[in-house]
Parts: C-alpha cells; sequence; structure tokens
C-alpha cells in the first residue's frame, strides 16, 4: 500500500516542480525526475493542494460524503438511482477512495513536506499548519475506522505499516495539536493566499488547533473524562474560534471542477433528498409559519425557519410525476421501493443556497460547533473551567451563529427562541422548557448542533449520534445481513441498529493483509458484523447497553 501511495504522490509533487522550477540549471542526468528533494519546491505549494483537494471534491465528495457519510449522520436519504448505497451497504468504491487518496494519499503529501521542511526554520508556518491539518485527517479517518495505521504509516520506509489503537492516535493528535499551535512565528515565511484555509492568519490557525482539541475531549468525556478535562481546559485557555469570521473553511473559487465548491458541482444535476429524520427535526420546531415562495401543494404548517431554506419542494424532474410536484416532505432511510405514497424520488431537496454558488467556502469546524461544545461541556461538566458563559448563552449563541448563517431574520430569531412549539420528537427551542420527552437540556443542545453541522458537517453529527444517540434517528428500513447479521428490528431507536464504523477496504485485506486481520481481533476476527462495533470513546457497548 505504501509504495502505491509514495509513487502516487511524488507525481503529484514532481507536477508541482514543474510548475514553480525555472527553466535553465538543468540537474545532472542521472537524478530523478521524480525526486522530492529540500529547497527544490517550497513546501507552501504541497499545502496548498492538500488543503484544496483533502476536503473532498468532484465525484469522491459525492460517492464518500453524500451517499455515504450524510446517510449515516441523516442529513439525506437514500436518493435518485444510488440503490447499492441503501440498506447500510459498505460500497468499497468510496471506501477505498477515502483510505487511499483522501487519507493516506494527502498524508503522504503532510508527511513528506513535515519530514523535509521541520528543520527549517523559515518554513515554521507552514510546517505548523501541515501538522494541524495533517491532525485533522487523521481525525476524520479514525472516527470512520477506529484503529488504523498512523504512527508508521507513509513514514518513507516503504514499510507495510500495522494499525494503531484509536486511543493512542487521540493522545497523539492532542499533543501534536497543542504543539503546533504554540509554534507559529510571524517574523517567518507566511503563505498568505496560498493558505486556503486562513490566508496565513497564524492567530487563525492557533484557534483551530485547539478547536480541534475541544472536539476531540468532548468526544471521549465519557470514557476518558480526567484527559477530556486537561484538554478541554487546556484548549479554552489557549484561544478557540470566537465568532463566524475565524471559522475553519476552504476557499473555493470557480476555475474548475477541482476548485469549485462540492456542491455546485454535485448538485447541478439535482439534489439529494431529505430523510424524514431531518422532516421530524424540523416540523414544528420554533414555531414559524411556513414562508417558503416555492410553490408547495404539501407541507407543515410551522417549521424551524432553516427548513425551506435547507431543502426545496420536490419537483417534477426529480419526483417523475406529478402528483409529487410541490411536496416538502423526507423519506425513510433505507427505503428502496414505493411505499404508501412516497417512494425514494418524491422527496425535498436539498435548497439552492448551498449549491448555487461555484465560490462558496466549505466548512470545516464553525463557531457554532464551539458554541454547542462550550454549551455541553458546561451542562456537564459544571466544575470545569471552561470560562465565561453559561451551557444556556452558548446554546443560544449557536443557534443565533447559524441562524444568521442561514439568513434568518432577527425577528424571526427572537420569535424562535421563545416559542414552546415542539418538533415531531417533542424537542423544544426554550433551554428552561424540559417537559416532556426528547427535552432535556441535552436533546436541545445536540438537536441545535445537528441541525447547525447542515450540510458540510456531517461526520460531526454521525459521531455525536454514536456518542450520544441524539438527536433522534430513524433506524433503517432494512439492512445488509453481511454488515448486519442476525435479528434485525428496525422500529428500535437502539445503538446496534447504525452503522458505527466503515469497512475496511477490500485492498488492505490484499495489501496489508496481516496488519488488518491483527486489527480486526478487537472486533471479532471477522467482516461479518463488525461495522456495529463501537468506537473507543463510544459510551455504548456492542448490545448498545451504556459500557
Amino acid at each position: 500500500m505504501k509504495k502505491i501511495l509514495h509513487k502516487s504522490v511524488c507525481s503529484l509533487l514532481f507536477a508541482l516542480m514543474l510548475l514553480t522550477a525555472c527553466t535553465g540549471n538543468f540537474e545532472e542526468i542521472n537524478t530523478s525526475p521524480n525526486a522530492y528533494e529540500p529547497n527544490k519546491v517550497d513546501p507552501k505549494f504541497v499545502l496548498s493542494l492538500v488543503l484544496t483537494r483533502s476536503k473532498l471534491f468532484v465525484n469522491d465528495y459525492q460517492n464518500i460524503q453524500l451517499l455515504v457519510i450524510d446517510n449515516y449522520s441523516q442529513f439525506y436519504a437514500n436518493d435518485l438511482g444510488f440503490a447499492v448505497y441503501n440498506s447500510y451497504n459498505q460500497v468499497d468504491q468510496s471506501i477505498s477512495s477515502l483510505w487511499s487518496t483522501h487519507t493516506y494519499g494527502w498524508l503522504n503529501a503532510l508527511n513528506t513536506i513535515i519530514r523535509q521542511y521541520e528543520d527549517a526554520p523559515e518554513h515554521v508556518n507552514v510546517i505548523q499548519m501541515a501538522r494541524i491539518w495533517k491532525s485533522w485527517l487523521v481525525l476524520r479517518a479514525t472516527d470512520a475506522w477506529g484503529d488504523i495505521p498512523y504512527f508508521q504509516a507513509c513514514d518513507g520506509s516503504g514499510e507495510l505499516p500495522p494499525y494503531d489503537r484509536q486511543q493512542d492516535i487521540y493522545d497523539d493528535l492532542f499533543k501534536t495539536l497543542a504543539d503546533a499551535a504554540s509554534k507559529f512565528d510571524p517574523t517567518k515565511n507566511n503563505p498568505l493566499t496560498l493558505d486556503m484555509v486562513y490566508d496565513g492568519n497564524l492567530d487563525n490557525w492557533r484557534r483551530f488547533a485547539n478547536s480541534l482539541r475541544l472536539r476531540m475531549a468532548m468526544r471521549i468525556s465519557f470514557v476518558d473524562p480526567a484527559r477530556a478535562k486537561t484538554e478541554a481546559e487546556s484548549a479554552i485557555a489557549g484561544g478557540l474560534i470566537s465568532n463566524a469570521t475565524q471559522k475553519a473553511s476552504v476557499r473555493c473559487d470557480n476555475n474548475g471542477v477541482n476548485s469549485q465548491s462540492p456542491y455546485f458541482y454535485t448538485f447541478s444535476g439535482g439534489g439529494y433528498g431529505m430523510s424524514l429524520t431531518m422532516e421530524n427535526i424540523l416540523t414544528g420546531l420554533g414555531g414559524q409559519p411556513w414562508t417558503s415562495s416555492d410553490f408547495v401543494t404539501e407541507h407543515p404548517d410551522i417549521v424551524d425557519p432553516r427548513g425551506p431554506i435547507m431543502f426545496n419542494p420536490c419537483n417534477l424532474a426529480a419526483a417523475g410525476n406529478p402528483d409529487f410536484v410541490g411536496r416538502w416532505a423526507g423519506s425513510r432511510p433505507g427505503l428502496i421501493s414505493a411505499s404508501g405514497n412516497q417512494t425514494t424520488q418524491s422527496v425535498a431537496r436539498q435548497g439552492r443556497y448551498v449549491w448555487t454558488d461555484p465560490t462558496r467556502r466549505f466548512n470545516i469546524l464553525k463557531y457554532s460547533e464551539i458554541c454547542f461544545l462550550l454549551a455541553e461541556a458546561k451542562l456537564r461538566f459544571p466544575s470545569w473551567s471552561t470560562g465565561a458563559g453559561t451551557a444556556e448563552s452558548w446554546y443560544v449563541a449557536g443557534i443565533m451563529d447559524n441562524m444568521a448563517e442561514w439568513g434568518v431574520a432577527s425577528a424571526v430569531v427572537d420569535a424562535y427562541l421563545a416559542s414552546n412549539s415542539p418538533n415531531v420528537n417533542g424537542t423544544t427551542v426554550p433551554y428552561s422548557n424540559v417537559s416532556g420527552a426528547n427535552n432535556a437540556e441535552l436533546d436541545k443542545i445536540i438537536t441545535q448542533k445537528w441541525l447547525a453541522m447542515f450540510p458540510d458537517c456531517g461526520w460531526e453529527a454521525w459521531a455525536d449520534h454514536r456518542r450520544l444517540q441524539k438527536p433522534k434517528f430513524i433506524p433503517y428500513e432494512g439492512v445488509n445481513s453481511l454488515w448486519f447479521p442476525g435479528a434485525y428490528d428496525n422500529t428500535q431507536d437502539v445503538p446496534q441498529n447504525y452503522v458505527r464504523r466503515m469497512a475496511y477496504p477490500v485492498s488492505e485485506q490484499t495489501l496489508n493483509k496481516a496488519n488488518l486481520q491483527a486489527a480486526l481481533v478487537p472486533l471479532g476476527g471477522t467482516f461479518e458484523g463488525y461495522v456495529r462495533k463501537p468506537m473507543w470513546w463510544d459510551p455504548y457497548s456492542e448490545s448498545g447497553a451504556p459500557k
């Protein structure tokens, strides 16, 4: 695996050298044309490419995030002709692309420039950016698979890497993020506009690193509360993303499909269908009347004001049936064939706000997430030193930031915050109203966080549901018996009825078989059913009971 990845990334780096090198002073004829040598390529050019592409782009964004992760997070239900992704199938094409290209391919590029330039003082800022972005990439991967190759992966040795325990990976990421955040030097070279995330703003990179640490601290807060406390307090003291302008997001432009917002490319031919989970959460929440000017024949009377912006009513081209035109509704996850008056193609579609702008920035970690993380920390751990504010004030701040992102008028937001109207699940908006099912403070925080993560941050929404079983999801209509052997009761909203980790790619069974088999031992030693096994940080056991 590593040799194959090294070859592909070397080709990438060689192409970069051709773009940036002068034409004179040729080296000796026996110098390898693919060699990546110090001082031959400025590392900021490699970093810039990784920042742009590793967010996922073009078809890989569709195949990995929209059809897999955003189904696990239940932002969308199955859609159009993509039945192969239904029933919690683990589609190897998508899994392999995330593993080989968008994890280890980019990790190899980042590790290469870190090794080559970590002792070059003039490049200290680029190297710290690379270390922070590498930590984000690895976090995305380990939260998808669990144990993965890390410490010896893409280290330049060409050896097949063993799998490392997720808790050991987390430990190293905590250390790396803290160290990288402390080493920025404003007197050294700055990549400026080649930094596709912050345009060279070193303070914002430091805040991003600390904010990732807070995300990770809350992730492990059930299984290692002492470490979670230490890391959360340190991250908060070091400075977090503190407003919407400091969010971590990747700049996009209109210079070809690889640089455009991935939604613009993907949704230009249509849109992905709203899930029934999304419909249930939006309907009734906050008590605001439906105000969309779209032609709608079927919609709730009251709805979260973001709902009609997030999703457009069904149209004729998508539905293929005039009876469904104007229908604002979601589909049950895993629904393949017609059921009653609802087919997989008769649902509301991704809103125009998201996909009509090719330059729309792609969000990685938003201010609203920080607000909800702080709200959760203050609610669950009042003894932690988490700075100013209360759980309620941070909860409200998170709602207001996300409402602003969707362009909701302030008067509507005020009415929303005051309304006791529940959604279908029973959740209301006011923090003090805790009567009824699914309406405790934590239900409110995570419901609003889940909505705020839409559409870019489905990875975080999926992780939260595994960690907290909130907000209320709907089990898949049917499942693949390979991944869900034995009885499956789709009426039970319990942890064991959901995918809790991605399958390892088939390529690992061929290229790194011995190390993969060792990694499978704690998961039962077989491929059958292991996607239902909990993550290390998951507080629920395989049976669904608290650990």
